[in-house]
């Protein structure tokens, strides 16, 4: 009895220890396809930020090339004191200023008017001399723009601080109606006054260079290339805090993602300081960001080659045990009968050899699983690890079985072989509907053989085997 208490103590700790190795597999494939996951994810976080950068620099740009357009402009107005309007046009076709740039509606020449009153006082505004394009412009000449708050605001900040000043957002009033725009306006001082103190450039100021700008056109001609956005939603904003009243432009008008919260999605707010003016690009994007899709697709690949792994330890860790109870009953059985006969006792070593043998097919099975996983391991490719099992499994079974590894498309209606099992011909369908095999309609194993108590898959061909197993890994 202590021999075989011993033995059965053996096999108790060596089912332990399989088993601990069955779940570490499991745990160490959920972490694996955990961190693939996280590693994707940055991946399309680097590539999201770069393409922020870039949206960023491109707007940015704009509208620095305008301001400097426009102060040339000035320069021309500076120098000659008073220009004519033949010499503005004629300027400014002659410059890329208007050019074939959408969004920039008119360029003005905006002079300083002071007439008196009939106290002596003088009334200071600030007219439309002169519009580009003229035509359709025509009503903007002779108008105030001192008149509307929000304008004259930019004007005064543009006059005091000698510097190139960006309004907020007005309406605009444009030949084909009223739409949401801003100005950008150069002040133009008297060549030979002192600039020193703000008195002292209110007292020189000539009036102003200014251009109109249509947002929608503008922001459009800049991401007129949707390869540049590639999915990611730019809304712009002036001032500080993202809401709606001071929300300019929005890629994508029929939501704002500057005021939700979305886990799936990235965030990413960037600030622009032009023309006096604080601006905040903010940007939203998917999670898989510029992703191929091999790269959207590799944490499921992982995942799927884990799981079979696990499943292929599991079996043969159930094969070992299987094998080792069944000696341990023969070795009982031999026990009792040696009492018997000497043929009895002959009979009982023949079955212990070939139980001994099994275990020693076991065994053999065991190194040869640890094998196929260091293999595995190397795998840098999911391509490499299908090869990896097909070729494996062979070795489990030679010559014993003829089968395939599929995977299901991204539709998940489509079944393709990845890689074939045994060394005969697989008789059964390479490419397959889903709905052509019982196990992936039932979710579960299915086997049917010859007998006619059970239907073969579809995709099992016109020659019928003996038998067939189909078993669904899921990921």
């Amino acid at each position: 009895m202590k021999p075989m208490s011993r033995t059965t103590g053996r096999v108790s700790r060596l089912s332990w220890v399989f088993l601990v190795a069955v779940i570490a597999c499991l745990l160490g494939t959920i972490q694996a396809t955990y961190h693939t996951k996280k590693v994707m994810r940055e991946v399309a976080e680097i590539k999201f930020e770069s393409a922020c950068r870039l949206i960023q620099d491109m707007v940015n740009n704009r509208l620095l090339f305008h301001i400097r357009a426009l102060n040339d402009l000035r320069g021309l107005v500076a120098a000659s004191q008073e220009v004519e309007r033949n010499e503005f046009a004629k300027f400014i076709r002659a410059t890329t200023v208007k050019g074939e740039d959408r969004g920039l509606e008119a360029i003005q020449y905006v002079e300083r008017v002071t007439p008196e009153n009939k106290d002596g006082e003088r009334n200071e505004t600030f007219v439309v001399k002169y519009v580009e394009s003229y035509f359709g412009n025509e009503s903007l000449l002779g108008f105030d723009i001192s008149s509307e708050p929000l304008r004259k605001k930019a004007l005064e900040e543009a006059r005091d601080t000698a510097e190139p000043t960006i309004s907020q957002k007005v309406s605009l009033y444009i030949k084909e109606g009223e739409a949401a725009g801003f100005l950008i306006l150069l002040p133009v001082y008297r060549q030979e006054m002192p600039l020193f103190s703000v008195e002292e450039r209110r007292k020189a100021l000539m009036g102003f260079v200014d251009g109109v700008f249509k947002v929608e056109e503008l922001f459009g001609d800049v991401f007129k290339d949707q390869n540049i956005l590639r999915g990611i939603d730019v809304e712009i904003f002036q001032g500080r805090s993202l809401i709606r009243p001071n929300l300019l432009y929005d890629s994508v008008p029929e939501r704002l993602t500057a005021l939700t919260i979305n886990e799936d999605r990235f965030h990413k707010v960037r600030p622009i300081n032009i023309g006096g003016r604080k601006w905040n690009l903010s940007f939203s994007g998917p999670s898989d960001f510029d992703l191929d899709e091999n790269q959207k697709r590799l944490p499921s690949y992982v995942l799927m080659v884990g799981l079979i792994f696990t499943f292929l330890l599991f079996v043969i860790f159930y094969s070992i045990m299987a094998s080792r109870s069944l000696a341990e009953k023969m070795a009982k059985e031999m026990t009792s009968s040696l009492t018997s006969s000497d043929e009895a006792l002959k009979e009982a070593n023949d079955k212990l050899k070939t139980s001994v043998g099994e275990l020693e097919e076991r065994n053999l099975e065991f190194v040869l699983l640890g094998e196929m996983v260091e293999l595995l391991q190397a795998c840098t490719t999911a391509r490499e690890g299908y090869d990896v099992i097909g070729k494996s499994i062979q070795n489990f079974f030679p010559g014993a079985i003829t089968g395939a590894l599929y995977t299901l498309n991204s539709s998940h209606n489509i079944v393709e072989a990845v890689t074939t099992l045994g060394g005969g011909s697989l008789g059964g369908e390479l490419v397959f509907s889903a709905d052509d095999c019982w196990a992936l309609r039932r979710g579960k194993i299915y086997a049917a053989n010859d007998s006619g108590s059970q239907l073969f898959c579809g995709h099992v061909g016109q020659s019928k085997p003996k038998v067939s197993l189909c078993v669904p890994v899921s990921g």
